[in-house]
């Protein structure tokens, strides 16, 4: 198998596995790498007593590490359990991550392939335990972040304008590393990318709207900033025409991917906005189109709320912008990035 120990590969033996199930409450199994007869991973079916076929990854260990192990079920989707060898249950056991929520199959299938490649470099039962471990635990926020339903239709918008300033940012000749570093906006923070001193909130709006949502106070408030800018998009929404989210994902991956720590963390980034590139399908049919760019700089009588605008006593705010009132603070869009690369 060309392609052992990968995502694909270990969806081929899971539905190999699935044309022959095991009886209830057993598990059958395949070596995740079957060239490899010293690594100690499998992949297998578990038929629970309850019903039902559950994936399964397996790792084998010799049983003086057993007190080591307790039954997990705090992750999202998954459980982590320990299993008797049914070929020396004196000798060994199996840590046995399995997937109790189909779901999460698709990211499921990805973390396991990434277990599989972070054990490829541990030479013993103990460094076993310790990268198998450590994996699932990076990923434990992953599968929080996860929607099985993929992102809504706001989200898939203002991913799409942020990955859109991204883009032209590159084309403008600012470094990788410092673009990427930038975007906060999966983070939740309240601006969606921060240069030095400088802040940008990307804004979109489709269809027939003329304004925008602002959320919070603290979004437009350019105080803690040197200069604050905003850039935002019209675009045009349609099935089965213009660019989608899988392709300007892909065309950033391609500019990117020369620079293994902007590649990183910009993988992190997407995943913590929501995007998984295992639901890429979902948005294959949604194509969007930039019909105008409005970039303005935020400061004297733009129209917005800051924090210092608030009443005691009031909290949290939501309120729109026309985009006509935009006109007076527009800027050419090489002012942005000329302030943004000069500052940092």
């Amino acid at each position: 198998m060309t392609n052992a120990g990968t995502a694909a590969g270990l969806e081929a033996i899971w539905k190999e596995l699935a044309l022959e199930p095991p009886a209830s409450g057993k598990v059958e199994a395949l070596p995740c790498l079957p060239a490899n007869p010293e690594s100690p991973l499998s992949a297998g079916l578990l038929h629970a007593p309850e019903g039902g076929l559950r994936r399964v990854l397996m790792l084998a260990l010799p049983v003086r590490l057993r007190s080591r192990i307790t039954p997990d079920r705090r992750y999202s989707g998954l459980s982590l359990e320990p299993l008797p060898d049914p070929d020396e249950p004196e000798k060994a056991f199996l840590l046995a991550l399995i997937l109790t929520d189909e779901r999460f199959s698709d990211i499921f299938s990805i973390l396991a392939a990434d277990i599989v490649a972070a054990l490829a470099a541990a030479h013993d039962s103990n460094a076993h335990l310790r990268a198998f471990m450590a994996r699932l635990n990076r990923w434990q926020e992953l599968f929080g972040l996860f929607n099985p339903a993929g992102l809504s239709g706001p989200a898939r918008q203002g991913l799409f304008g942020e990955l859109h300033l991204i883009r032209e940012l590159l084309a403008e000749g600012l470094a990788p590393g410092l673009v990427i570093n930038a975007w906060t906006g999966p983070l939740h923070d309240p601006q969606d990318f921060h240069f030095g001193p400088n802040a940008v909130e990307v804004k979109t709006s489709s269809g027939s709207s003329q304004s925008f949502q602002v959320s919070g106070a603290a979004q437009l408030d350019e105080s803690p900033f040197e200069q604050l800018f905003l850039l935002h998009l019209f675009l045009d929404v349609a099935e089965n025409a213009g660019e989608t989210l899988p392709q300007i994902v892909q065309h950033l991956v391609a500019q990117i991917e020369s620079d293994p720590a902007a590649f990183k963390l910009f993988e992190t980034r997407l995943h913590q906005a929501g995007y998984f590139h295992a639901q890429a399908e979902r948005y294959h049919a949604e194509g969007f189109r930039v019909r105008h760019a409005m970039p303005a700089r935020v400061h004297e009588a733009f129209p917005r709320i800051r924090a210092a605008d608030l009443p005691p006593g009031l909290g949290s705010v939501s309120y729109t912008v026309d985009t006509d009132q935009l006109l007076p603070y527009l800027i050419p869009f090489a002012t942005l990035t000329a302030t943004l690369e000069s500052h940092v």
